[in-house]
């Protein structure tokens, strides 16, 4: 049974400190397995924006991966999420129900940093000038395959053919593009299998002949039984083998480097400096992944995404958060300043606060596995002594036990490892390391190490 989320005041709400480092632009093009960069360089940037294609692009990108949605007036965009337009806008619904002048009102910026706001969603003529002004190729994940809407793109920015592969999952649909799109190259993509056809060699042949560019499979696939035979086709007709969306950088660098000719991936340029320069294989830079100050809203703070409901189109009023200083909630102050807060009600198995955390998914919750969450809370006394306060969890079906506690003896921890002291009606700042791969879980109370769970798993 899992147990409800409690009442409980929350200020702000992070992961690691902001390193923006800036390094040197590295030619892509020059890898043996390049780097494709998923949304752009999103590190800093607005994912799928202007900004963070056009600075995937100076920083060598050669191919960047976007998706493309279809607005309700027939214009084609670049987009990634669907429906929840809310995570990376002040907007919510799908794309397809906005036109585009409605969808470009909406501040696409905000969300990852004050400093980006007024980005707006951009347009493929957009980013189509871009890769022409870079000499870079867009490969478009099409969530709706509208090929008249890419030849009116390609004819309005006069940006030749060759910019653009779509990813395409058939050599029937592959003739249609070519009826809008003469001879344009493509992706050969259907969900990231290997091909049915793959013991046939002619089939790649007929591939070749309709200009096929790279053939995408999933990272999985890499010790299929069929594998080494898409290979020895795939190169023999100069047909290229990309794999998606692989974010641990082990596997990029242990398993993919003698058949994999690109790889999709968060992590593009911590990969470049092993892949393109010959540096060091290193992990994922460190840089904040999300923060939360809860000034009147959800927003994101300085950078992070937006948080949300978990039902956010059709939230349940007595569920949604309030705001106020401590002053009109009647609570002490944040050490001596009237700070703004959230106030979060008590939640059930069907509520509570969505985080979209902004960074790797593999291995549950970052590249290697490791990550630090930091939160200032204040629990009413009269929650304290009987109840658990969850104050994590990391199952976005919300079907299990949370990841992390107040236990009812005012302690902090999981699977009946607690540590330190919460007193009631009290500020505090908790901070959690997170290691998955140790199966270890570090837990500090206002700067001074309390404990560790050494069997983590969730």
């Amino acid at each position: 049974m899992r147990k409800p989320f409690l009442l409980l005041f929350v200020f702000a709400f992070s992961a690691t400190h902001l390193l923006a480092q800036i390094r040197p632009a590295v030619r892509f093009d020059s890898c043996k397995t390049i780097p494709i960069p998923h949304r752009g360089y999103d590190y800093i940037y607005p994912e799928s924006s202007v900004l963070a294609l056009e600075e995937a692009f100076k920083r060598g990108s050669k191919i960047i991966e976007i998706d493309t949605k279809v607005t309700k007036d027939d214009r084609l965009v670049s987009f990634h999420d669907e429906p929840a337009l809310n995570r990376t806008t002040s907007g919510s619904g799908a794309v397809e129900d906005f036109t585009l002048s409605e969808l470009q009102s909406l501040d696409a910026g905000s969300w990852k940093g004050y400093y980006f706001k007024g980005t707006t969603i951009p347009t493929l003529e957009d980013v189509l000038i871009l890769a022409e002004k870079y000499n870079g190729i867009l490969y478009l994940d099409m969530d709706n395959y509208r090929f008249d809407l890419v030849k009116d793109a390609l004819a309005t920015t006069g940006v030749s053919a060759n910019r653009i592969l779509p990813d395409l999952y058939s050599l029937d649909q592959v003739n249609d593009y070519h009826t809008y799109v003469p001879k344009g190259p493509w992706v050969w993509y259907n969900g990231g299998l290997i091909p049915d056809s793959v013991n046939i060699e002619s089939y790649f042949k007929a591939c070749a002949a309709l200009n096929c560019y790279s053939m995408e499979i999933g990272s999985q696939q890499y010790n299929n039984s069929n594998w080494s035979t898409m290979v020895k086709y795939c190169h023999k007709y100069n047909i290229k083998i990309w794999t998606f969306t692989e974010n641990r950088l082990s596997i990029i660098k242990n398993e993919f480097l003698n058949d994999v000719d690109g790889v999709e991936t968060d992590n593009a340029w911590t990969a470049s400096r092993y892949l393109c320069s010959g540096d060091s294989f290193s992990s994922s830079d460190s840089f904040t992944t999300g923060n939360w100050r809860f000034e009147n809203s959800l927003s994101g703070k300085g950078v992070g995404s937006q948080l949300r409901p978990i039902d956010y189109l059709n939230p349940d009023t007595q569920y949604l958060p309030r705001y106020n200083t401590c002053s009109g909630f009647g609570i002490p102050s944040m050490d001596t300043t009237d700070a703004k807060v959230m106030l979060v009600p008590k939640q059930d198995s069907a509520h509570g606060l969505f985080v979209y955390p902004d960074f790797s998914v593999d291995d549950k919750g970052s590249e290697n596995g490791r990550y630090t969450l930091i939160m200032d809370i204040l629990v009413p006394s009269a929650y304290l002594g009987s109840n658990y306060i969850a104050l994590l969890q990391t199952s976005t079906t919300n079907s299990d036990d949370a990841d992390i506690y107040i236990s009812p003896g005012a302690a902090v921890g999981i699977q009946g490892t607690y540590d330190g002291t919460i007193a009631g009606n009290t500020w505090y700042r908790l901070a959690f390391t997170i290691d998955y791969h140790d199966s270890l879980l570090r837990k500090y109370i206002n700067g001074k190490y309390v404990g560790s769970n050494i069997t983590y798993t969730d």
